[in-house]
């Protein structure tokens, strides 16, 4: 209760924290705008724990439609675009760096079509296209794994070209807080799958050994 109730106070102050930045003259800037868009995502992804937590998938199943999307992975890409604006890197007038927004097109679109089975009920995928989906699934966890480390990592490359000795220091304090924030998660949900591919191993080493020996056996 205590845990829910302090996350639900940190996602409310992240909304008027946000909606400040954006609204306020004083803020108004590119850097302050992504650095508010940052802040945004964050609560939403506070918000999806939060409903985990109270179990309210299970009453609201439509809400599985935002909690599947991979949040995560926009997440560290505003906060990129934040600090390359703020140091005002040649980097931010490219329009390459629009890539960077790709996993999280093909995350949504991915987790909203399967959703659509899955939850919505709409259409059912055939069951032809199971190794197909779970294809998919594998390039989407390899790229939620490599993508926000390596943005992470990108993002830390940009902050030494600030003039400002202060402002690193506190842009540098911002890039501690999101990669422990993003780090551990990512490096669980890694050893998770790490873990599971090894039990799927074991397991079928196990069955092609009871069967040879059965085989050996009835021969």
């Amino acid at each position: 209760m205590i845990y829910t109730t302090i996350l639900n106070i940190a996602i409310f102050q992240g909304i008027v924290l946000g909606v400040v930045i954006l609204k306020s003259p004083f803020f108004q800037s590119k850097a302050n705008t992504y650095l508010a868009l940052s802040i945004f995502t964050l609560s939403l992804l506070l918000l999806n724990l939060v409903f985990e937590i109270v179990d309210l998938y299970s009453t609201i199943p439509y809400l599985r439609f935002i909690d599947n999307i991979e949040w995560a992975f926009i997440f560290p890409v505003f906060v990129f675009l934040f600090v390359i604006h703020q140091v005002q890197h040649p980097i931010r007038k490219f329009k390459k760096i629009l890539w960077l927004f790709f996993p999280f097109l093909f995350s949504a679109l991915l987790n909203i079509l399967f959703d659509l089975d899955d939850v919505a009920g709409l259409y059912d995928i055939p069951s032809s296209f199971d190794s197909g989906i779970e294809i998919l699934f594998d390039i989407h966890f390899y790229m939620f794994v490599t993508f926000i480390i390596g943005v992470l990592i990108y993002t830390y490359t940009f902050i030494k070209f600030s003039k400002n000795a202060q402002e690193r220091k506190w842009i540098t304090l911002l890039w501690l807080f999101v990669s422990i924030i993003l780090f551990p998660g990512v490096i669980m949900i890694f050893i998770s799958q790490c873990f599971n591919s090894l039990l799927k191993v074991t397991f079928l080493i196990c069955a092609v050994t009871a069967r040879t020996s059965e085989y050996s056996h009835n021969k």
